[in-house]
């Protein structure tokens, strides 16, 4: 055994499980300037399709990392959720709307091809995976984690880091040690499946659920010419792989005779699970996506909220390894966060698998007149495609946000919801270009709108804000989008115009506006021009100790 002190690297992050979320934090540590080491005790990334839908929410955090379009490239748009009774089609409604986002198409790609391109990303900033490497033991005071490292030659290395992410999966070897609860419940069904080529007419751009008198069958595309099946099995005590002939089986039962599967990929017999952590975060060890919470494959949440755990923390990681701010504080914010986030998730997904496995005559007769008449409202589609988006997720109570009171018609423009995206014009080059995009770096984002009428008193409150130098030492390219051809003024920020106040229109802009937006694309804080003590507050809570 190394002696304590051999590998010890001030601020060093030890991120334990290499998955879709380890991968992703390893990631946003190297950005953000936080040295990373990752490691996993399996030999290669996963090789089984696993997890498959990628939501928008998670399409913006890979943009931010710099892989959204190799993922594009690669991966099924899913344009329609389709359902179905006995076969016949009830509703169709497109994925997308209402989706307020830059990506507004859900897409879908095996997990082993999401750990692919995440995994070769890293590689490019410079950190590899220690794979065939196990967390076997760790203890952490005020000032350290210690962790043993069991290699796959036997030999044992302990070394000292900063801080400790638990990316481990469900039987997480972090949260075993940390002690905590485990707590909620084992489903009584079982749940089978299949990846198969299907003959017969089925949809690739299509989520297909349809049930029957006693099963719900639910189609995902995997890739080309291959498509998944799951449903529930009702023998509890058969817990073996299920054959081909019995999911043909299920498809007559659903009124899907029509269809036959063929060659197929993967069959297995799985257990659901519904549990959360008794807490996400103890003083400097973090649990993340599924070392935290389990659930339902219902909603296709799972990856995606694991993902989205990782993006949230990467960038607070950098304000606590380099002493920016309270590092108690900061770190709490992603309890603060992501935890109300992970209790919601396991309890709506929980009632989502029993409303869709819900098979008895009155449940049938709830959920024809559900999706066969109250979801042809355009605005419940677009709750529902907002929903499954993850765009809706926002945080009403953080140290990391500056709520405000402002009079506006939707809550969606508060702080601790997403930045929008919207069109304008690059002032510079007459160009048309995304402002969305201009949100994509590893510092805060100071916006300043001019609003639709500007005078010279908040003309100058403007200008001024521009050029704040506590300000700029935390956002330090800031942005003005200027109503009309506003002539604008000498700051360094760059400028944009938006002649038809569109984008002002979209963030919910009347008069002279500023927003702060975090590095993981919410809005930190926001106010009118005049109103700039909550962004002097929470630039005060980040300045260097």
């Amino acid at each position: 055994m190394k002696k304590p002190n051999a590998d010890k690297i001030p601020g060093l992050v030890l991120i334990v499980g290499a998955g879709p979320g380890g991968l992703t934090l390893a990631i946003e540590c190297c950005r953000h300037g936080v040295p990373v080491r990752i490691v996993d005790h399996s030999p290669s990334h996963s090789t089984q399709s696993k997890a498959l839908a990628i939501w928008s929410g998670t399409l913006e955090c890979f943009a931010a990392m710099g892989v959204a379009e190799e993922f594009l490239k690669v991966a099924l748009p899913i344009r329609h959720f389709v359902f179905a009774d006995h076969g016949k089609v009830l509703n169709d409604i497109p994925s997308n709307r209402g989706v307020d986002s830059a990506y507004p198409l859900p897409v879908i790609l095996p997990q082993s091809h999401t750990e692919e391109i995440l995994e070769r990303r890293l590689e490019a900033l410079g950190v590899t995976v220690e794979r065939g490497v196990e967390l076997t033991s760790f203890s952490q005071d005020e000032q350290k984690v210690t962790a043993v490292l069991l290699k796959t030659d036997g030999s044992r290395e302990q070394l000292e880091v900063a801080y400790l992410a638990g990316c481990d999966g469900a039987r997480s070897v972090v949260r075993h040690g940390l002690g905590l609860s485990f707590e909620g419940e084992t489903e009584a069904l079982g749940f089978v499946l299949i990846d198969a080529k299907v003959e017969g007419p089925l949809r690739e751009d299509a989520m297909f659920v349809s049930w029957g008198n006693d099963y719900t069958t639910i189609f995902f595309p995997v890739k080309k010419g291959v498509f998944r099946m799951f449903t529930q099995r009702k023998d509890r005590s058969d817990h073996s792989t299920p054959t081909l002939e019995e999911m043909q089986g299920y498809l007559k039962e659903t009124g899907l005779g029509h269809l036959r599967f063929y060659d197929p990929e993967w069959l297995s017999y799985f257990g659901v699970n519904e549990r959360i952590a008794g807490q996400n975060y103890v003083d400097r060890i973090f649990l993340l996506g599924d070392a935290c919470h389990i659930h339902s494959p219902a909603g296709g949440q799972g990856m995606n909220t694991g993902i989205q755990d990782a993006f949230n923390l990467g960038w607070k990681l950098r304000l606590i390894t380099q002493g920016i701010g309270d590092a108690k504080m900061i770190a709490e914010s992603y309890s603060e966060e992501r935890y109300p986030i992970a209790k919601a998730l396991v309890e709506e997904t929980t009632k989502l698998l029993h409303a869709g496995i819900a098979n008895n005559s009155m449940a049938r007769i709830g959920k024809d007149i559900l999706v066969g008449v109250l979801l042809h409202a355009p605005v419940l589609q677009e709750m529902l495609a907002e929903k499954f988006s993850e765009m809706s997720i926002h945080y009403p109570s953080s140290y990391l946000i500056e709520h405000d009171l402002l009079s506006v018609d939707k809550r969606k423009y508060q702080a601790g919801w997403r930045a929008y995206n919207s069109p304008v014009i690059n002032e510079a080059t007459g160009e048309e270009v995304s402002l969305w995009k201009e949100f994509l770096k590893t510092d805060h984002t100071l916006l300043v709108f001019s609003g639709e009428h500007l005078s010279d008193e908040r003309r100058s409150l403007m200008e001024e804000l521009l050029v704040n130098e506590e300000i700029l030492k935390l956002a330090p390219q800031p942005l003005a989008v200027w109503h009309g051809l506003i002539p604008v003024g000498s700051s360094e920020a760059t400028h944009f115009l938006d002649p038809e106040g569109k984008a002002h229109q979209h963030f919910g802009i009347t008069s002279a506006t500023w927003l702060l937006i975090r590095p993981d694309l919410y809005v930190a804080a926001r106010g009118f021009i005049d109103e700039q003590d909550r962004l002097l507050d929470y630039v005060e809570k980040l300045k260097k100790i």
